[in-house]
C-alpha cells in the first residue's frame, strides 16, 4: 500500500483518468483530532502500519477523516477502498469494536482516547490508498470546514 503524500505533492486538479481522485473527504480539526488519538494499535497493524519507533506512519499524526462525510464517485478507487476494508476486516474482524481499546490505552496512556470503529478504518484506508481530495492543507494547517454538520450524541 502506498504511503500518504503531503498535500503539496498531490495534484488534485489533474483530470487524467489515472490521477483523478474519486472521493472528497473532510478531516476533523487539525490540532485536536489526530488519527492516533481515535484509532487502536490493532487497526493500524491490520493495515500493516507502524505505530512505534522512528518509522511511525505519517497519517497517524494527521487529522482523522469524518466517517459519515464523504462524497464518492462510484468508480474503481471506491471499489478498491471497499475491497481493502473487507480484506483488513478479514484479518481481524474485531478492529471495528472496542476489543482492542484497553490494550491501546495501556500502551499509549494519555495519547489514545477511544476507538472510532468504522470511521477509523475508512479514514486509514483513504489515506493509505490516497484516493481522496484533501480539504485541508497539511503544510499550512488551513482547514476547510465541511459544508455539512456532524455531531455525536451520547446518552
Amino acid at each position: 500500500l502506498n504511503r500518504v503524500k503531503k498535500a503539496s505533492e498531490r495534484n488534485v486538479l489533474n483530470k487524467e483518468e489515472g490521477n483523478r481522485k474519486e472521493m472528497m473527504r473532510f478531516p476533523q480539526e487539525l490540532n485536536k483530532n489526530r488519527e492516533a488519538r481515535w484509532t487502536t494499535d490493532a487497526a493500524f497493524a491490520a493495515f500493516g502500519l507502524d505505530m512505534e519507533g522512528p518509522n511511525i506512519w505519517p497519517g497517524a499524526t494527521q487529522p482523522q477523516l469524518y466517517g459519515g462525510l464523504l462524497l464518492v464517485r462510484n468508480g474503481p478507487q471506491w471499489r478498491t477502498m471497499t475491497a481493502t476494508i473487507y480484506e483488513v476486516l478479514a484479518k481481524d474482524p474485531y478492529i471495528i469494536t472496542d476489543k482492542h481499546s484497553a490494550a491501546t490505552k495501556k500502551r499509549r496512556p494519555g495519547r489514545f482516547e477511544e476507538h472510532r470503529h468504522d470511521q477509523s478504518i475508512s479514514s486509514i484506508a483513504s489515506k493509505v490508498l490516497d484516493n481522496y481530495v484533501q480539504t485541508i492543507s497539511m503544510d499550512t494547517g488551513t482547514w476547510v470546514k465541511p459544508p455539512f454538520g456532524v455531531s455525536r450524541f451520547r446518552n
